[in-house]
């Protein structure tokens, strides 16, 4: 059997749309072949004869759509929901948010800020942040979302991060720069610390990073 294309034209149009919430993309492609022989099909093999035709058009199209709301900006509400579900199924935890605590690296640093600190301050106290990744709250964002939890403190607030980060400098440092000015929930070494030294985004920044946050929090 033959029959192979021997040339042919293509095309591909795609578009999308991208909101906090709302992510939707879509394309369609085609494909046409100039004077192509089409081969028979294999179940038709022991046929000699071939299909012949001038030209031969191929198009498809897909499309996805996700609605973000439920499932990416809803994580602090479910945080707050299964940990209490957590603590009454035989853990040996204390329910008081003031041992509780939060961190993360990189875009765990990132959720440690946005959704820990700035969505359930209810249920935690202590955070780490560590080399926190970008689409982390700035500072002037945290302060505003602080102001929903007016009867909570916060018992520290921890970040670090390698001054040689590609990734994560830009974002950790804006969401700490001039933090203990837009808030009063924040002080300078009192329940605060921004820590910067040699580093990319690494374990050598985050090891030093958990150790630090555990002493703060075990002290």
């Amino acid at each position: 059997m033959h029959g192979l294309v021997e040339s042919g034209t293509s095309a591909k149009i795609g578009a999308g749309y991208r909101t906090k919430y709302l992510d939707f993309s879509a394309h369609t492609f085609g494909r046409y072949y100039h004077n192509p022989e089409l081969p028979t099909p294999k179940a038709f093999a022991h046929y000699k004869e071939l299909s012949n035709a001038d030209f031969a058009w191929v198009s498809g199209a897909s499309a996805t759509l996700e609605w973000k709301t439920s499932h990416h900006f809803s994580l602090g509400t479910n945080l707050g929901s299964t940990y209490g579900e957590y603590d009454e199924n035989g853990y040996d935890l204390t329910k008081a948010r003031e041992h509780r605590a939060m961190a993360g690296l990189s875009m765990g640093g990132m959720q440690t800020t946005n959704i820990g600190l700035c969505e359930c301050l209810d249920i935690i106290s202590y955070f780490g942040a560590f080399s926190a990744a970008p689409t982390t709250y700035e500072a002037n964002k945290i302060a505003k979302e602080l102001e929903k939890f007016d009867d909570y403190d916060i018992n520290y607030y921890y970040g670090v991060c390698g001054l040689q980060d590609g990734i994560a400098y830009a974002s950790s440092s804006a969401a700490v720069n001039n933090l203990t000015e837009y808030s009063d929930k924040i002080t300078d070494e009192k329940n605060f610390h921004w820590q910067t030294l040699d580093g990319g985004h690494d374990f050598n920044i985050w090891n030093l990073g958990f150790y630090n946050f555990v002493n703060l929090v075990f002290k």
